[in-house]
C-alpha cells in the first residue's frame, strides 16, 4: 500500500509539483493542473542599452492543447527572477491563474 503524505495533496501548485532551478537552466518544463497548462523556462530579456537579463518565463494557457498547438492570444506570460525566490513568486502567480481557469 502506498502512503501519500498530506503535504503533497493540494488543489494548488506547490514546489513539489515543479522541477528545481538546476533543471530549468537546461530545458523547459511543462505541466498541467486542473484545466490549466503551464510552461516554465529560462529566458533572456533585453534591458536598456542592449544588456541582457536572465529571467524565469512562466506561461499559462487553457487545456486541451499543448503549447505549440495553442493560439497565441490564449497564452499569458509572466517573468520572474531566475532564482529560488523567483520560483516561489511564480508558484503564487500560477495559483492565481489556476483559480481563473
Amino acid at each position: 500500500m502506498t502512503v501519500i503524505k498530506e503535504e503533497y495533496i493540494s488543489d494548488d501548485i506547490t514546489a513539489h509539483d515543479l522541477l528545481p532551478l538546476s533543471f530549468l537552466k537546461k530545458t523547459r518544463y511543462t505541466g498541467e493542473k486542473g484545466k490549466m497548462r503551464f510552461l516554465m523556462e529560462k529566458s533572456s530579456l533585453q534591458t536598456g542599452e542592449g544588456a541582457e537579463e536572465t529571467k524565469l518565463r512562466v506561461c499559462v494557457w487553457p487545456e486541451p492543447f499543448a503549447y505549440d498547438r495553442t493560439e497565441e492570444d490564449l497564452k499569458q506570460d509572466s517573468y520572474f527572477e531566475f532564482s529560488d525566490s523567483g520560483i516561489e513568486e511564480a508558484i503564487k502567480w500560477l495559483n492565481t491563474k489556476l483559480h481563473e481557469f
